[in-house]
């Protein structure tokens, strides 16, 4: 009888164990909610954004009925990225930016506060924010786990970011030449690489700090670097151009890996900003 007890008690504690995965199904409901919410009503959400979220919601069905191993992996992947993506699109903080821009736009402070590259000093400071006390209150990720902050600024982030950095720039300046689009000059643009070295960090939060972190734990490094790279691809739009930044960005992933710090994606990120912007006009 004392042997039989484990057996039994194992098989009362197993079924419980898919409920878990339920609270993060939340956000792919929420998303697709804010998407239909924001294209009929607010005029915030274009029609390649609503579609994209129906087609991720009818996927992610899909893949949990098919592939029920991985369900709860999945769920949870899918359930960060939503997150993430309603981090964008924080409604509640539209007004004040729009009140913000209406304030300073095309003024010096306008270009520093809003209309710089990756919008500005406060463009996506809410997404930051929301995504870094998600990853601690829903996740249980430290801080230091989301942004790497036991490693700091080391010299394995400014090895793997140097190594990217000019990786990407010299991929991204190679097919220009060849396919003759834009010319070659030096031009450094000191505001644009003043405001990137803010901006690329809290992009750097976005879309690797808790989400690669979430996406890794559930399914492996290869798929969260790829699957963060995708997503990132995907913040700079639909087109060519996101599925050029998809192709490439993953790299910014490994070398957050490799670092085990975000810095090493910040530095590889602003260098190769630094360096298209500066050489390809």
């Amino acid at each position: 009888m004392d042997e039989e007890a484990p057996i039994i008690h194992a098989a009362v504690e197993q079924p419980t164990q898919p409920t878990r995965t339920y609270p993060y199904a939340a956000p792919l409901l929420a998303a697709v909610a804010v998407n239909l919410y924001g294209y009929a009503y607010l005029q915030t959400t274009t029609f390649a954004w609503l579609l994209a979220s129906l087609v991720t919601g009818l996927l992610v069905l899909l893949l949990c009925a098919r592939l029920p191993h991985l369900r709860g992996p999945l769920v949870q992947s899918f359930g960060a990225t939503a997150i993430l993506f309603l981090a964008l699109r924080f409604y509640p903080v539209v007004p004040l930016m729009r009140w913000i821009r209406n304030s300073v736009q095309g003024s010096p402070l306008g270009y520093w506060l809003i209309e710089g590259p990756g919008g500005g000093l406060l463009g996506q400071l809410p997404a930051a924010v929301l995504m870094l006390l998600t990853g601690r209150w829903v996740f249980g990720l430290s801080w230091a786990d989301q942004t790497g902050a036991r490693s700091g600024l080391s010299r394995h982030s400014w090895f793997y970011g140097a190594i990217v950095g000019v990786g990407i720039s010299l991929v991204t300046i190679g097919l220009a030449w060849a396919t003759g689009q834009g010319h070659l000059s030096w031009q450094f643009n000191w505001a644009s690489a003043g405001v990137n070295l803010y901006t690329n960090l809290l992009e750097e939060i976005i879309a690797r700090g808790m989400l690669l972190q979430v996406v890794r734990s559930a399914l492996g490094d290869t798929p969260a670097v790829i699957w963060t790279g995708v997503v990132f691809g995907l913040m700079h739009g639909f087109g060519p151009k996101g599925l050029f930044i998809a192709a490439l960005s993953w790299s910014l992933g490994w070398a957050v890996l490799r670092s085990k710090s975000l810095w090493g994606g910040w530095i590889g990120h602003q260098l190769s900003d630094l360096i298209i912007d500066s050489l390809l006009h």
